[in-house]
């Protein structure tokens, strides 16, 4: 009841600029939204604010939505999204 999940993440090339790193464990509440996730990352490192307002988020090598709820046990990852020309 009300406890937390230490979520690994991993970061697109384009991200890491801002962290000086490709994978970060961050703390968030259990059942925590990507939304929430993604504003933790955010709170933590502010110039991450910009690419993960677009960013594509894989849980598990499958593409979800910001509503999905994160355990300890995904890997997660949050990739730029890529055009061709």
């Amino acid at each position: 009841m009300g406890g937390t999940s230490a979520i690994h993440v991993r970061l697109g090339s384009s991200m890491t600029t801002g962290t000086g790193q490709s994978r970060l464990t961050i703390n968030v509440p259990d059942g925590a939204t990507m939304t929430e996730v993604i504003e933790e990352l955010i709170r933590l490192h502010p110039t991450l604010q910009t690419p993960l307002e677009t960013t594509i988020i894989f849980v598990n090598g499958e593409m979800v939505d910001k509503d999905y709820k994160a355990t300890s046990d995904d890997s997660i990852a949050f990739l730029a999204p890529v055009a061709g020309g």
